[in-house]
């Protein structure tokens, strides 16, 4: 007798396959300062290119094959997302971007979402040239709508696009990876409007509510990754960056990526009661020593994030590239050292300028050394007779001024933000090759949560109500948090969503229909309006907010975010319900109901049987669906958002997560699933 498979246990092992592939870790390269030059930029070599190389701190002639082989090494590891952090290539030149552009196509046609920010070389220097033997001339440079044009779908798509709403210039959010969103945040110019920085904000708040990751990525340090960091390199950080780090702190952002100062370093800071940090994840350059880029990996279950740091260590043609880059660096590293201390010289002590050239030459190589320590990381780590030799060398320049001792500590010892006093609670040492990252806020051993603090943070039951008023716009008061909703689709289905998102002190525009969502408990019902019907099968009863927990909106001649694609509608008076244009639709009231097991569930339920027209209240908001996909019921989650049960028995036999995302053929990880209608919990 001829055996059959074993269809079941086939079945499952499939069912477990998928499941693995839906949570497994994400990989993450993040690139930063990768400057490539377009090899047509280089018609003859000759005086000019190679005193421009002589100039620069970074290795520019091999900017090309770095680049190259970088990207052979993404197509190979297929990461799932790749973000680089701006200066993507040497001056802005648009034959160098064009080069880039193609080689990160060739990355999304292998499925490797990428994400792009430009740095302050991406949009034209004094040095973008074209070198031709003794001489140079003029390269054309990209402008900023070329650049959104070149760099189509890695953050940019048309100037209406959802993910640069609200933000001007090259700033946007994505969300590129379940449970994760990438908010990138242009600084090429040294700064960040404060438009933008307010709208990343409101979308990182956003992300942090539904329970998500958020990356944030600039070009520009944030933080200050040694003293006096911007003393040393005056455009090292984006201006304001204090007020900046305290916004995105307190918008639940602890995660920054940067580039800019062409080191692999990673330096925490704090709020005020040292309950939450911020780290900024600074990038090196790979044509700078030791040519680093880092690779994340991002848990799609737990959220954390574990940063660790590779370097290109191998270029065809040259025998030993880690040491001939790092050769390079402490060249172009002595030349800035010379340039930092004449400077530091004349300004602090000018009476000791005229002696200065008998002791440049050993400051400035001790000083090369103390950057390349820097520029590996972990300088705290280092061989302590190195470090004793660089101070010993440093000895009268840190006499003579003591701000150059400080900040040579800090560089030494790794220690951000260093305080000379030792008083500072906030100083700390932070690994910056390997990190753990966990999601949420980042306690960091110096302070306890206070118990109200810890009872503000624990899970509560929301409620919910609707809110329309067509002539006034509104503040959102503490408590409570305000959005708008709209279409999805799952399958043949309309789904709902949440869309627009509106937060404490901000505004709600006047027309915009909303839902209020707070802490309420325990709920109250208006038991005078039950209404029970056959379609549903359940007793349902209206909810209404008790008076003693009622929240006082009041009224602005600001304007807020408006919202397209809400689908909630409301009247100021009491009016019969209406869709926005003529086709035909079915009409949902925000109330309680009752299924067959007794449990009550807040959602969108027919007012009238089959969804027909009924008058809605004054001031309050309904869910209009077109008729042919719209589902029975529009449940909310206990705690997150909205899920959609329909009574066809196509759809009632399916398992759905809280999200309203079908789960038939799948093995289920443990969790809170709607299954036939009602929600189970799966062990």
């Amino acid at each position: 007798m001829k055996r059959l498979p074993n269809i079941r246990l086939m079945a499952s092992l499939l069912f477990a396959l998928t499941a693995l592939s839906l949570h497994a870790q994400k990989k993450i390269y993040v690139l930063s300062d990768l400057h490539v030059m377009a090899p047509e930029l280089l018609v003859s070599d000759g005086d000019a290119w190679q005193k421009y190389l002589a100039d620069d701190r970074k290795m520019v002639d091999k900017s090309q094959p770095v680049f190259d082989a970088l990207s052979e090494k993404i197509l190979a590891e297929q990461p799932d997302l790749v973000l680089i952090t701006g200066d993507l290539t040497k001056d802005g030149e648009v034959l160098s971007h064009q080069y880039v552009s193609s080689k990160l196509k060739s990355w999304q046609a292998a499925g490797i979402a990428t994400l792009v920010i430009p740095g302050n070389h991406d949009f034209g220097t004094s040095f973008s040239r074209v070198y031709d033997g003794a001489s140079s001339t003029a390269a054309e440079v990209l402008d900023e709508d070329g650049y959104k044009e070149l760099y189509e779908g890695m953050g940019y798509f048309d100037h209406s696009s959802v993910s640069q709403k609200g933000f001007t210039d090259l700033s946007y959010w994505q969300e590129p990876l379940e449970g994760l969103i990438v908010v990138g945040l242009d600084s090429h110019t040294g700064s960040i409007s404060d438009q933008d920085v307010a709208e990343a904000c409101r979308r990182i708040r956003w992300a942090r509510h539904d329970g998500y990751e958020a990356l944030v990525m600039m070009h520009h340090g944030l933080i200050p990754h040694f003293y006096k960091e911007e003393n040393y390199m005056d455009d090292a950080l984006v201006t304001n960056h204090e007020a900046i780090k305290e916004q995105l702190l307190a918008a639940g952002a602890h995660i920054v990526l940067t580039g800019h100062f062409h080191t692999s370093d990673i330096a925490r800071d704090y709020n005020t009661d040292l309950s939450q940090s911020i780290v900024d994840i600074s990038t090196g350059s790979p044509i700078s020593y030791p040519c680093d880029y880092r690779i994340l990996t991002y848990d799609p279950e737990s959220k954390d994030i574990t940063v660790a740091t590779e370097s290109v260590t191998e270029l065809e043609g040259i025998d030993d590239f880690a040491a001939y880059a790092k050769e390079r660096s402490l060249a172009s590293n002595k030349q800035t050292a010379e340039r930092y201390i004449t400077q530091m010289v004349n300004e602090m002590a000018p009476s000791y300028a005229p002696y200065l050239a008998m002791f440049l030459d050993p400051w400035c190589n001790a000083l090369a050394k103390a950057f390349i320590l820097h520029a590996e990381g972990n300088e705290g780590d280092a061989d302590a007779s190195e470090k004793s030799a660089i101070r010993e060398a440093l000895a009268l320049p840190i006499q003579l001024m003591p701000e150059a001792g400080y900040m040579l500590t800090s560089l030494l010892e790794d220690q951000t933000p260093y305080d000379p006093e030792g008083q500072d609670p906030r100083c700390n040492v932070t690994d910056d090759r390997n990190l753990t990252l966990e999601h949420g806020y980042m306690t960091i051993g110096m302070g306890t949560p206070s118990t109200d603090e810890l009872l503000r943070r624990a899970p509560q039951v929301p409620s919910a109500a609707t809110l329309y008023y067509g002539e006034e716009n509104l503040v959102v008061p503490e408590g409570v948090t305000v959005y708008t909703v709209k279409l999805g689709t799952d399958g043949d289905l309309k789904t709902v969503e949440q869309s627009e998102l509106y937060l404490e002190d901000e505004v709600i525009p006047a027309g915009t229909a909303v839902i209020v969502q707070g802490v309420i408990n325990p709920y109250d019902y208006c038991s005078d309006e039950s209404v029970s019907f056959e379609d549903l099968l359940a007793q349902r009863r209206d909810y209404a907010i008790p008076s003693s927990e009622k929240c006082t909106f009041r009224t602005t001649t600001e304007s807020g975010a408006e919202d397209a694609a809400n689908v909630l509608r409301g009247s100021d008076t009491p009016a019969t319900t209406t869709g926005p244009d003529a086709a035909a639709y079915k009409y949902y009231k925000l109330c309680w109901n009752k299924d067959t097991n007794g449990d009550e569930t807040l959602g969108f339920y027919f007012q009238e049987a089959g969804g027909a027209a009924f008058t809605s209240g004054a001031h309050k908001a309904y869910l209009a669906v077109p008729a042919d996909s719209a589902a029975d019921v529009y449940h909310f989650d206990d705690l997150t958002g909205i899920h959609t049960v329909s009574a066809t028995p196509a759809q009632s036999d399916g398992i759905y997560t809280l999200s309203g995302v079908r789960m038939t053929g799948r093995k289920l990880p443990k969790g809170l699933y709607i299954v036939r209608g009602k929600k189970t919990v799966i062990q």
